[in-house]
């Protein structure tokens, strides 16, 4: 039987239908963070509506597949794998020591021009920490939230560098769990944001306040001598005045 859970790619689907859910993202900026065209973003929308996040999850997960064998064939074969080659390991290792590696030594074995050992170095362990690292590439969004993992990391502001919304930042992760998220040679300082109710209830993160509206001016009417309440005909014609 095959997988029964949802796949990585699968929970990243479900949480940015979630945050179009709760109204903090647009459909247009899911399909950007899900690198998908706007009208596959709008079947996976209207998917995810009609039957939340198992709606996202492919038809065949769980099934087993029509090429299967059986349990008992499988059983079988491995059987009589193990009883024709269990010492193979050991007859091939035999016969490399025995006829192979002296007569490839003899033929291909060439002396060193020089006794100088030019090996490097050994790293250190601060050097080969640097270097152990899972890295992953995302991109921030429009609120400068970078989703890892279903984790929301927020950006702060550092100075005068400002990463650029929709761009694409390098996140690292360690064998500790430690994550680091890198621009270029820069490393970015970041917080990561606590899911809310909504988000755990899967309906995506909770959707930012609203701006303040503009304060709107009312408009009055002209007065009944202004110019745009004359005709064309008294707007063209001169207009005389008394000498006092």
């Amino acid at each position: 039987m095959g997988r029964t859970g949802l796949s990585r790619k699968e929970l990243s689907r479900v949480e940015v239908m979630g945050r179009v859910k709760a109204h903090s993202l647009r459909l247009g900026e899911a399909a950007e963070l899900l690198e998908l065209s706007y009208r596959q973003a709008k079947r996976i929308w209207a998917r995810y509506r009609a039957g939340g996040a198992k709606a996202l999850q492919h038809g065949n997960c769980g099934r087993v597949s029509n090429r299967a064998y059986t349990a008992k064939f499988r059983a079988a074969v491995l059987t009589r794998v193990q009883a024709r080659y269990e010492d193979f390991y050991e007859q091939a290792n035999a016969y490399l020591d025995e006829h192979y590696l002296a007569e490839h030594n003899r033929r291909y074995a060439h002396a060193a021009v020089a006794s100088a050992d030019y090996h490097r170095r050994r790293p250190t362990a601060r050097q080969l920490d640097e270097v152990f690292w899972l890295e992953e590439e995302r991109v921030v969004s429009e609120d400068w939230v970078v989703r890892y993992h279903n984790r929301l990391l927020q950006l702060e502001r550092q100075g005068r560098h400002w990463t650029p919304a929709k761009s694409r930042v390098l996140v690292r992760e360690n064998e500790a769990g430690e994550v680091a998220i890198h621009d270029r040679d820069q490393r970015l300082v970041f917080r990561e944001l606590k899911p809310s109710t909504a988000l755990s209830e899967g309906r995506g993160v909770a959707p930012s306040p609203a701006p303040p509206s503009p304060i709107l001016r009312r408009t009055l009417p002209p007065a009944s001598h202004h110019p745009w309440r004359q005709g064309f005909q008294q707007r063209n014609s001169p207009t005389f005045f008394e000498a006092g």
